[in-house]
């Protein structure tokens, strides 16, 4: 087995491999299904919303969709599955908890 020395790389060259392989392996993990109470954004037109998701039923259209209780609204609103990207809100700055203070609880 051929070594790599970690040890002779500088910082900067360590962090952006550690940046190329979590992006490696986000694009290549399996896509985990979204279930109830994850949080969720999609985006419509040109604006990003947040929400909470809720439920499930097809839209209109048969599609396999999601209820979501949106940041900032009174109201539930249906969108599909494959609009939608979950959001943890760990990252610092998180747009998620921005809309939506408080959502990790």
């Amino acid at each position: 087995m051929s070594g790599f020395d970690l040890s002779t790389l500088q910082h900067a060259e360590l962090v952006a491999l550690r940046a190329r392989l979590d992006a490696l392996m986000a694009a290549t993990a399996p896509r985990l299904p979204i279930i109830i109470g994850d949080r969720v954004c999609f985006t419509w037109s040109d604006s990003t919303f947040y929400g909470t998701v809720e439920g499930f039923a097809d839209d209109h259209q048969h599609r396999p969709s999601a209820w979501l209780r949106l940041a900032g609204h009174a109201w539930v609103h249906r969108e599909p599955l494959a609009n939608l990207r979950r959001v943890c809100g760990e990252c610092s700055g998180c747009k998620a908890l921005a809309h939506r203070p408080g959502c990790l609880q």
